[in-house]
């Protein structure tokens, strides 16, 4: 029974130091769940540079190249938890759109839907891929359809009518 008190005061302790951890210093714990969750969904951070652009990425996985786009104010770490479960299947790649996250933010820019895909497509293109999935949140969602219709992300040349070609 004592040891049972033991193991109880313990725990009490464990978890008081950890709600003190994200009472004093809320942006270091938040950072390590992060990274938490990132190693748990086998994600690492990378870099890529497009014209006037640093693009900081999410890239994990194995499969078909899976580019998920996130939404308005949001960031590449929203698809993380998701993302545990499509890299068995996928190469999972999650950028932070340009004006967005820790992405370049510079002065004088704009970030309308056609800009930031045509900036998409120098960022696919900048890691070499040929042919990706699409998904997207939100605005990530308006981002990713212009593509699809457009066919960029499939083949190098554009198509004029119905669907892409294989």
């Amino acid at each position: 029974m004592r040891a049972l008190g033991y193991v109880v005061a313990v725990i009490v302790l464990l978890l008081a130091g950890l709600v003190g951890f994200d009472r004093f210093a809320p942006y270091t714990a938040a950072r390590w769940g992060v990274q938490l969750e990132q190693r748990r969904s086998g994600l690492h951070e990378a870099q890529a540079s497009i014209p006037g652009f640093e693009i900081p990425y999410l890239d994990g996985g194995q499969g078909e190249p899976l580019l998920l786009i996130h939404g308005f104010g949001a960031e590449k770490n929203n698809f993380t938890r998701v993302a545990r479960y499509l890299t068995p299947h996928y190469r999972v790649i999650a950028p932070d759109l340009p004006g967005f996250g820790e992405a370049s933010k510079p002065d004088g820019a704009t970030y309308t839907v056609a800009e930031q895909v045509e900036r998409l497509r120098g960022f696919v293109l900048s890691l070499g891929l040929k042919r990706v999935h699409l998904g997207g949140s939100s605005m990530g969602g308006a981002i990713s359809r212009r593509p699809a219709r457009s066919c960029w992300w499939r083949r190098p040349r554009r198509t004029t009518r119905g669907s892409c070609p294989s």
